[in-house]
């Protein structure tokens, strides 16, 4: 979580629309932050979460009139897993980022699976949601940190 928000920071440093442009974010200052809640500190969270995304998608008759090479989609779903929504937080499978089901969709639909992908680009608010949809789609193996009691 720690790495995603640093180059957050790093990125948004370099465009002078960002929000947390002016933010300079060093290892020592995202370890010290206050924490939100565990495992969450301040910069994990995001407080400029609203924006878009655009994807244009066209056919390839079009695509080959633009004038750049075009990139082919081989597949895309979407979905969410069974009972999805305000109960998530007692799900079984707390870890998820609710990704895994539309992993397994695409990468079947494809033939191709995590070891084929040379750059994925994740985007989610939270730095831990953002390492969750890593692990869903197999780029990061699932690793669970042992905690005590209280």
């Amino acid at each position: 979580m720690e790495a995603i928000s640093l180059i957050d920071y790093a990125h948004a440093a370099r465009n002078p629309q960002a929000v947390g442009r002016t933010v300079q974010l060093d290892e020592d200052r995202y370890r010290t932050a206050r924490p939100i809640t565990d495992p969450f500190r301040l910069f994990d969270c995001s407080r400029e979460n609203d924006g878009c995304g655009v994807l244009l998608v066209t056919t390839a008759e079009r695509a080959a009139d633009l004038g750049n090479p075009p990139a082919y989609l081989a597949s895309a779903v979407i979905g969410a897993p069974h009972d999805w929504g305000a109960t998530l937080e007692n799900d079984a499978d707390y870890i998820s980022g609710g990704y895994a089901t539309l992993a397994r969709r695409i990468w079947a639909e494809t033939g191709l699976g995590p070891s084929d992908v040379d750059v994925a680009q994740v985007y989610d608010h939270f730095s831990g949601a953002a390492v969750a949809s890593m692990i869903d789609f197999g780029f990061s193996p699932r690793r669970v940190r042992a905690t005590s009691s209280p």
